[in-house]
């Protein structure tokens, strides 16, 4: 069954998560989590978003944005 649309609204709270599938690893190493982290960084601070939380392993991550 489909996801309902996410509400889309001026200060509206989102929880954004991306899982490796059957729990694989989604970085390959360091160097690939940072260059993530980077490019996530950048994206952030294009768009004015603001980051409250996150939380990033191996097989996930997960940001809260508003």
């Amino acid at each position: 069954m489909p996801r309902k649309s996410r509400i889309d609204a001026p200060g509206a709270m989102h929880h954004i998560i991306a899982r490796g599938i059957e729990r694989c690893k989604i970085f390959r190493d360091d160097a690939d989590c940072n260059n993530f982290l980077d490019r996530l960084g950048v994206i952030i601070d294009d768009t004015g978003t603001v980051s409250s939380d996150n939380y990033i392993s191996p097989v996930t991550t997960i940001k809260i944005t508003d």
